[in-house]
């Protein structure tokens, strides 16, 4: 496999062009302006513009490359083949907690869209357990759904339950920094290459954390990222219910895969 961040090049922007006739004015074309210049990386990614350019590219140019996963993310940064991981931030995929009676629901309408189509194509799933979705989503216009846009699963769309990390145990036995929760986990956990998730928390010497929703709001649909938060180590994300948000500092890295597995 070959994992290389997204620039600019002549296949970059001709997929941009795509997107941006297609989704401008959304959330799923967040840029700005293209830049004409080879070889900068592409700014602003976020949960829809990772899945939509992930298609057009994966369709228009190379059916080989997709976004990568927590696992590649975590396989990558062993191997030191992220860019800038250290400055930036990265989505990765969504993660989806349970609906609870007397939570709020991060992102109602889409939530429902989800879990009715993992009931009906995804029956090993078990919905009352965190589960992550990555790899690609076709993105649909829909103003039902927030931010006008709704994800379906297709064909590339990879499903999975986190189990160990994220059971209530954990959970209950938290750290807390600036009002954040947070585990800590071991940097060299086996789980982290095959998941993207530590299996259980943690107190080594290479200690890192993972985020995650206080109980009040742990409910719905959340992105998971890759960033450095406040130390000097890369930490997961799953705080953020903001599937549109974005900024200069998201970034997207690709993975080409010679053959499916």
């Amino acid at each position: 496999m070959k994992i290389f961040q997204l620039r600019y090049d002549e296949n970059v922007i001709e997929v941009l062009h795509n997107l941006h006739k297609d989704y401008q004015n959304t959330k799923a074309f967040p840029i700005s302006s293209i830049d004409s210049n080879y070889d900068r990386p592409v700014k602003d990614s976020n949960t829809y513009f990772r899945n939509a350019f992930g298609n057009y590219y994966n369709k228009l140019i190379d059916k080989t490359v997709f976004p990568i996963t927590p696992a590649e993310s975590e396989q990558a940064l062993e191997k030191e083949l992220l860019v800038d991981s250290y400055e930036t931030y990265e989505d990765l995929g969504l993660i989806i907690f349970i609906k609870k009676e007397n939570v709020n629901l991060s992102n109602p309408e889409l939530y429902q869209h989800i879990i009715d189509q993992v009931k009906s194509n995804y029956k090993k799933i078990d919905i009352s357990t965190p589960f992550i979705i990555s790899w690609l989503k076709d993105v649909i216009k829909n103003l039902k759904y927030e931010y006008g846009l709704r994800l379906d699963l297709n064909e590339f769309t990879r499903i999975y339950n986190i189990d160990g990390i994220f059971n209530e145990k954990n959970l209950d036995s938290h750290s807390t920094y600036l009002g954040i929760n947070y585990l800590s986990f071991e940097s060299d956990n086996r789980d982290l290459k095959i998941t993207g998730f530590p299996s259980e928390s943690g107190a080594g010497e290479e200690k890192r954390r993972i985020y995650f929703p206080k109980p009040q709001s742990r409910s719905g649909i959340f992105r998971v990222g890759r960033s450095r938060m406040f130390g000097t180590t890369l930490d997961i994300l799953t705080v953020n219910s903001d599937l549109g948000s974005h900024s200069d500092f998201g970034r997207m890295h690709l993975i080409r895969k010679w053959f499916f597995c």
